[in-house]
């Protein structure tokens, strides 16, 4: 279920969104498996904005959240993610089930809301990408990961 949700569209949007550069970031913020009734609860953050087109390198770019906050477009969203599981499991095989699929839960809901949001707003935005198992994370729309910014600045 969605939890949180911010949206924000600059006055400049419409001038300059066909060269913007576009970014989608979805992050597993938190999780926790209540071993007494088989739930694995677990927070995820879904992130997508729009930049106006940047000459910069990859190195010089700034980090998500500042270009979240000089961004053309933006909509982030928070979801309370449940699933219950039946037998045993390991930390480690609880959390990496909840990264891999406690996101693409997520995923249609924010598709949904993002869509929402910009015909709220009467802008127009490209579709973003329905996640695909082992498929990367990219290109439909031109939008790119944000975790290339993030690796990219962790230096």
């Amino acid at each position: 279920s969605l939890t949180n949700s911010q949206f924000a569209v600059d006055p400049d949007f419409r001038s300059e969104q066909e060269a913007s550069d576009k970014f989608i970031d979805e992050v597993v913020l938190n999780t926790h498996f209540d071993a007494d009734h088989q739930l694995l609860l677990g927070h995820v953050q879904c992130r997508v904005w729009m930049n106006r087109a940047s000459d910069k390198t990859t190195e010089e770019r700034p980090s998500i959240e500042e270009a979240l906050a000089q961004s053309l477009f933006s909509v982030e969203a928070e979801y309370f993610v449940v699933f219950q599981l039946s037998g045993q499991h390991t930390e480690d095989s609880i959390k990496a089930f909840f990264e891999r699929t406690g996101s693409f839960a997520a995923w249609p809901y924010f598709r949904a809301l993002v869509s929402s949001f910009a015909a709220a707003a009467g802008v127009s935005v490209p579709v973003l990408p329905i996640k695909r198992v082992l498929v990367p994370f990219k290109a439909e729309g031109g939008y790119a990961s944000g975790k290339e910014l993030a690796v990219t600045n962790a230096n």
